[in-house]
Formats: structure tokens, C-alpha cells, sequence
């Protein structure tokens, strides 16, 4: 059955997505007081799905880079032309690299039509790692800037994290989205802060 990506409002697809989150974050990352659900930043920004007939499979928020300025700053980019790719999350029956690329595909997709023509990612160092094997395979340069302590939120301050950015621009429309077999198992923490 095919996979169907969107940005969402529908607050049936949108439970299905924090669910996940909530579950998922918890365990994966073993963070036993971590809340996925509805928060400040979901309601703000874009939440993009993945979802097989109404089943959501993996989800992701893209929201402004405004919490994020001296970064942005940092790495010399028009903070209106950077956005933040954040919360993502894939069902442990989808993590493979098809899904990963695929859904990353469209995370890039989605942001160029939002405007944005760089992504930053904070996570951790094994999560940005993936993040970049998924943009090699699509072709997009994505750099593991630096470690990150002080843009840790409470809620993840046992885990390391790692800012990392996504030269989106470089994407080529034409270029057909790679790893169409499962080529592989995505590693089990997929969940990012």
C-alpha cells in the first residue's frame, strides 16, 4: 500500500502522530517523563505525516528557526530562509532506509515550498548521522555542525546533542529518490528532541 505524505490539521491523524511521539520518544530515547503530545511548537508550526490509508507511520514538525538566532547567526543564513526540522518519529515497523529517504524527501520538498532553503536539525549524534545517510542518498549536503549543549531543552538534557543543517537548495527536482529496495534496517532510535 502506498505511502501518503501532508502536512495535517486533521486532528485524527494529528492524535495518531502525537501517540507515536509519545510513545516512542519514551522509549526509544528512555525518557520516562517526556509528554509527546499537543505543545506550543506543534501549534505553531507544520506537522508533516506519513500514512498508509489513515495510519500514520512516521510524523515530523518543520517550524521557524526563531528559537534558534544565534545559531543561525553562527552559520550565516537568513533566519526567514531556515527552518527547524524537529520531533520526528517513525513507527518501528517503517524504519528502513526506503521510508527514511522518502520521508526525508519529502520533509525537503515541503520546506522549499514553505520558502526555506536550509534546515537545521538538533539531535543527537547517532539521529544526525542518519539524517545525513538519508540526504547523501537524495544528494543534499548535510553538515554535523557542532555539539550542542546549550540548546538542550530539560526534557532531553541526558542526551548529547548535535546541530546539523540541511543545504536544502541543492535539491535537484529531477533526481529520483534513491534506496527504493530496502537496503537496510534503520537503526531503533529514531526518535529526535
Amino acid at each position: 500500500m502506498p505511502i501518503t505524505f501532508e502536512i495535517t490539521r486533521s486532528q485524527r491523524l494529528l492524535r495518531q502522530y502525537y501517540e507515536l511521539r509519545h510513545t516512542y520518544f519514551k522509549r526509544d530515547l528512555g525518557i520516562e517523563d517526556f509528554d509527546g503530545f499537543e505543545d506550543e511548537g506543534d501549534r505553531n508550526g507544520k506537522i508533516l505525516i506519513a500514512h498508509r490509508a489513515g495510519e500514520v507511520i512516521a510524523g515530523a514538525r518543520i517550524s521557524t528557526s526563531e528559537g534558534m538566532l544565534r545559531q543561525v547567526r553562527e552559520f550565516d543564513l537568513a533566519p526567514d530562509r531556515c527552518c527547524m526540522w524537529e520531533r520526528l518519529v517513525i513507527s518501528p515497523e517503517e524504519r528502513n532506509l526506503e521510508v527514511g529517504r522518502d520521508f526525508t524527501s519529502a520533509m525537503i520538498d515541503v520546506s522549499l515550498n514553505l520558502g526555506y532553503r536550509h534546515a537545521m536539525v538538533l539531535s543527537t549524534l547517532r539521529i544526525s548521522r542518519l539524517y545525513r545517510l538519508c540526504h547523501a542518498g537524495l544528494g543534499i549536503e548535510f553538515e554535523i555542525k557542532r555539539a550542542a549543549p546549550e540548546c538542550v531543552s530539560p526534557a532531553f538534557a541526558e542526551l548529547d546533542h548535535y546541530i546539523s543543517l540541511a543545504h536544502i537548495h541543492q535539491r535537484d527536482p529531477v533526481r529520483p529518490v534513491m534506496g527504493r529496495a530496502n537496503t537496510g534496517a534503520w537503526p531503533a532510535m529514531v526518535a529526535t528532541a
